[in-house]
């Protein structure tokens, strides 16, 4: 059902490709590809809530996924969620250190107001 998602989203057929993103995850709860594309095709459709559930669920089975960590600091700074921002945000650095646009905008987040 994962590449039947992945094939609708190809197509445009937003329904259908939530339909079986939908079912993806019930079927493999642990597959956080489809909570992150789920939650991306959820977001697309106006749906923030829904899609930070999905990005939640998906970081349950795969905590350091990077994509998904990404997508939720991004949400929260949108949010000016700050709190929750750095948590992801640290996460980014602990998983990929070498990168220093993360350690930039951790420092600039951590100690500006």
């Amino acid at each position: 059902s994962y590449n039947l998602a992945l094939l609708y989203v190809e197509l445009g057929d937003t329904l259908n490709a939530l339909r079986y993103f939908e079912k993806t995850v019930k079927l493999i709860p642990w597959n956080q590809r489809a909570y992150y594309n789920y939650g991306l095709l959820l977001q697309k459709a106006g749906k923030v809530k829904d899609a930070v559930s999905a990005f939640r669920k998906g970081l349950e089975s795969e905590p350091m996924d990077h994509d998904l960590n990404y997508i939720m600091f991004l949400h929260y700074f949108n949010e000016e969620d700050r709190e929750n921002a750095l948590i992801y945000l640290e996460n980014l650095v602990q998983i990929a250190p070498s990168n220093s646009m993360y350690k930039e905008t951790l420092a600039n987040l951590k100690y500006s107001k």
